[in-house]
């Protein structure tokens, strides 16, 4: 089978990224083709396509007329539209994976590829078809006042970035594609979790799609088994762990509060940048908090390296997070979460593998924090190895199997044949 991907960064930037190339590397492995359409950027990975890669626009570092100009290519992209028609006919795929097309790509192209008749199925990574700023969540609380639709509220409450104009931006973009109808032409939605494919079936977006909505987790890379099979001899140490995003959606302050108060010490690392770091540093520093680390961005061992030895992850989202990656990375290696009781986070946490509490409730992450800390080796060790036993209901080949079916299933609508490799 030849699967051509489209993802606006052909480089690994986050979660979206791992997976994608997590996926890619698999397909590979087992003889089907594999083509990257993404944008333009000196960090990409090499490609035969790069020349047909769209321009990056910078929308954030503009006057306000250029700003609006370039707002408005980020919402339906001709440049797309022509450069991907090269890449298809070139490449000639079965199927289009649809991963991060937002802004620079833009949905606009998915018209484009239908028009060509090729199979298309998109992976559901954060709320955008349903709330304009991708994360059913402003003003510090969850938020579903678009899912019916009206995308208006974007604009009034200032949704993005505290700002009329760039949520107005983004309320066009809804509109936009709500019209056109750009997202119906897709044959198949994946939903890494049930949550987020609750809300869609809440939405006004379930009415024509829905029978395309198939939930399958994400999954844990194979490296993370190797690395933990290769180094056995990392020890514990007295430490828990944040790595993710410094964003204020992400809980952090209230985790940096909760260490301050706990029953006995521990030190906090946390792996990440963002725009909340400055602020976060800066309380450390005025607080006198001499228990908290920064250790700036990890990836690769070095982050495995400092999963392996931390207690315990803590995920203090207040967000209704899609997933949440770092759940089964740490699972993997055998490190228990501590999580908030929201979204995708919580159908990855049982008391097995670790502790949840109230997102956003100080008190109660102290308390769960607190008891984790209490437990001693033997009820430890238990939960470590159940936290690796759990980890194997997110492995590659499981998801591997899962999304070749709903690929098959994609091209069957369309009355197509693949080149399907078993």
């Amino acid at each position: 089978m030849r699967i051509l991907f489209v993802n606006k960064y052909n480089y690994i930037k986050g979660g979206s990224e791992t997976y994608l190339f997590g996926l890619k590397d698999r397909l590979e492995k087992e003889g089907h083709e594999t083509a990257v359409f993404s944008m333009k950027d000196d960090k990409n990975f090499s490609s035969k396509y790069s020349d047909d890669f769209v321009n990056a626009i910078d929308y954030e570092n503009s006057n306000m007329l250029i700003k609006i100009k370039n707002g408005m290519n980020l919402i339906y992209s001709f440049e797309a539209i022509n450069k991907i028609e090269d890449v298809i006919k070139d490449f000639n795929p079965d199927v289009v994976h649809l991963n991060l097309i937002y802004h620079q790509i833009t949905p606009s192209i998915i018209n484009k590829i239908n028009k060509l008749n090729i199979p298309i199925v998109l992976v559901v990574h954060d709320y955008k078809i349903i709330c304009p700023n991708y994360k059913m969540y402003n003003d510090d609380k969850i938020c579903n006042k678009c899912i019916g639709g009206n995308f208006i509220s974007c604009t009034t409450n200032k949704c993005h970035k505290d700002s009329y104009i760039d949520s107005a931006l983004l309320t066009i973009e809804a509109y936009t594609h709500k019209t056109l109808k750009s997202y119906n032409a897709v044959d198949e939605f994946i939903f890494p979790s049930n949550y987020i494919k609750e809300q869609f079936l809440k939405s006004y977006f379930s009415k024509r799609n829905k029978e395309k909505f198939t939930h399958i987790p994400n999954f844990v890379s194979s490296d993370y088994y190797d690395f933990k099979f290769k180094n056995q001899d990392i020890k514990k140490k007295r430490q828990i762990l944040y790595y993710g995003r410094l964003s204020k959606e992400k809980g952090v302050d209230l985790l940096i509060e909760a260490v301050e108060r706990l029953e006995s010490k521990v030190t906090l690392k946390i792996v990440g940048l963002g725009p909340e770091e400055r602020m976060l540093k800066e309380y450390v520093v005025n607080k006198k908090i001499e228990n908290v680390e920064f250790c700036g961005f990890k990836s690769g061992d070095d982050l495995k390296e400092i999963i392996s030895e931390s207690m315990f992850v803590v995920l203090p989202s207040t967000w209704p997070e899609v997933f949440g990656l770092t759940n089964i990375e740490s699972l993997a290696l055998g490190t228990p979460i501590i999580g908030s009781n929201i979204g995708g986070i919580s159908e990855l946490i049982t008391k097995e593998v670790g502790f949840l509490f109230e997102p956003g409730n100080l008190n109660d992450l102290v308390t769960q924090l607190n008891f984790a800390l209490s437990l001693n080796d033997e009820e430890y060790i238990i939960m470590q190895n159940k936290c690796i036993e759990n980890s194997k209901n997110y492995c590659i080949d499981d998801y591997y199997f899962s999304i070749l079916k709903v690929y098959n299933q994609a091209i069957r609508k369309r009355g197509l044949k693949s080149g399907q490799l078993q």
